[in-house]
């Protein structure tokens, strides 16, 4: 139901604001929008809950990845299935890494993180549009 992902797509907007403004996602963000996959049509799309295994084991490994983050690519894949969220998380991180550079190139101090989920929100669109 087109009603129900427009409504998670509002959710991650505000989470993409908190996570600028506060560096936080809060549990109920991820927690509303896998709750809503239940009243999909098609039900939860559980294989894309394999989109945020990258994200966890780049967490584990090296760090610098939220568990906001991670919590929140996994309810978006239940509600727009692995390959909407595995090119938008693709997207996302190409746009994180341009930023970066960006910033590196006009010598901005580039601090210890970004916010991720605001790339996120941009990838997952990305990935409604065109996948």
């Amino acid at each position: 139901m087109v009603t129900i992902k427009i409504v998670c797509l509002v959710v991650l907007l505000a989470a993409a604001i908190k996570d600028v403004e506060d560096r936080i996602i809060p549990n109920w963000m991820p927690g509303l929008i896998a709750v809503l996959s239940f009243y999909l049509p098609e039900g939860p799309q559980f294989s894309g809950l394999l989109v945020a295994l990258p994200l966890l084991l780049a967490a584990c490994l090296w760090g610098g990845i939220g568990g906001g983050d991670i919590k929140l690519m996994a309810a978006l894949g239940l509600v727009f299935g692995f390959w909407v969220c595995f090119w938008g998380l693709i997207i996302a991180l190409l746009l994180l890494i341009a930023y970066h550079l960006a910033r590196k190139i006009k010598k901005i101090p580039t601090g210890a993180f970004y916010p991720m989920v605001p790339f996120l929100f941009v990838g997952i669109v990305f990935g409604c549009l065109f996948v």
